[in-house]
């Protein structure tokens, strides 16, 4: 049986490690108090701290996610804003289509419906040009000049109006809103508003029919007596088909509000989750580690006294 050496050499040296050791305990529960964090080093917890460094970088993602819903649905709510008082335009002419087509209006009268019926077409050129921002709503993928450029008159037909914008399909302007997930968030203005492009020969849409019916109007007031009150009338069934296209336009924008708002409130019920998640990784329990603190403080105040007694000066210290 062999035994070892006790000295007070090898006494005070576990005495100093085993202090070190306490000290550094109450370090940490004192840096975990002061910080309020559960891993103020990647040493103490390497695996808690990837899982953190995981949910940062989501709950990142999802802020910029959130951002684009935001925009976007300031967008196209304005958008449907400038639809529905497209759909008024076109009401408004419908109606002054169907008292333009009564016989018994003279030229002072039919005057007075062309006239009105210019400015109904000129609300939507300018509704067609508006912006949003620092880019036009209704242009595409050309954002900075206005999609559609009324050409002047003469040399050019009256009421030219020509679309400058994106065409379709290529229009699209996408942001993502998830993970891999894409919504768009404009459309072509002219398939929406269409255009009359005479010189082109591209005419179509809501513009081509305003634009038709005032040279009707034109016509009918230059020769009252032979005008042909048909002509007239059929603008109210054009004026029926562009109330549709702006409705169904209008009933997509509302369905693209309401599936960013879901996803909307799907981000931020998974914003909580991680949150509550994080804190639990990341958060101290206050009473415990108080608790943990006053502990090891006794302990090491314990190992103070205790290491200062056992230690005491011997002649036995200067003759070894």
């Amino acid at each position: 049986m062999t035994y070892s050496r006790i000295t007070n050499r090898l006494m005070a040296d576990s005495s100093i490690q085993n202090l070190r050791i306490n000290l550094t305990r109450l370090s940490d529960l004192q840096t975990k108090l002061s910080s309020g964090k559960n891993i103020n080093l990647p040493s103490e917890d390497p695996v808690g701290l990837n899982r953190l460094l995981g949910i940062d970088e989501s709950l990142k993602k999802d802020e910029r996610f959130v951002d684009n819903i935001n925009n976007a649905k300031s967008e196209l709510n304005t958008t449907d804003s400038l639809l529905s008082s497209t759909t008024d335009i076109i009401q408004r002419a419908r109606e002054l289509t169907i008292q333009a087509s009564n016989q018994t209006n003279g030229p002072d009268e039919l005057s007075a419906i062309r006239e009105e019926v210019q400015q109904l077409l000129n609300q939507v050129v300018q509704i067609a040009n508006t912006k949003f921002g620092n880019k036009h709503i209704f242009g595409g993928l050309r954002t900075t000049l206005p999609p559609y450029v009324v050409n002047p008159s003469p040399p050019a037909p009256p009421n030219e109006i020509v679309y400058n914008g994106t065409a379709s399909p290529g229009h699209e302007r996408n942001i993502e809103i998830g993970s891999g997930v894409t919504i768009t968030v404009n459309y072509a203005g002219v398939d929406i508003f269409g255009q009359n492009d005479i010189t082109g020969g591209n005419q179509s849409g809501l513009i081509n029919t305003l634009s038709n019916l005032i040279v009707d109007l034109d016509a009918t007031i230059a020769a009252p007596t032979t005008a042909n009150y048909d002509n007239i009338r059929t603008h109210i069934d054009d004026l029926d088909t562009d109330l549709d296209t702006v409705l169904s336009v209008q009933t997509t924008v509302g369905a693209l509000v309401n599936r960013l708002d879901l996803t909307e409130n799907r981000l931020q019920d998974r914003k909580l989750a991680l949150s509550t998640e994080y804190g639990a990784i990341q958060d101290v329990d206050l009473a415990s580690v108080v608790s943990d603190l006053n502990f090891q403080e006794a302990v090491f105040q314990t190992s103070l006294a205790t290491t200062a007694r056992v230690l005491q000066p011997s002649l036995l210290n200067y003759l070894m």
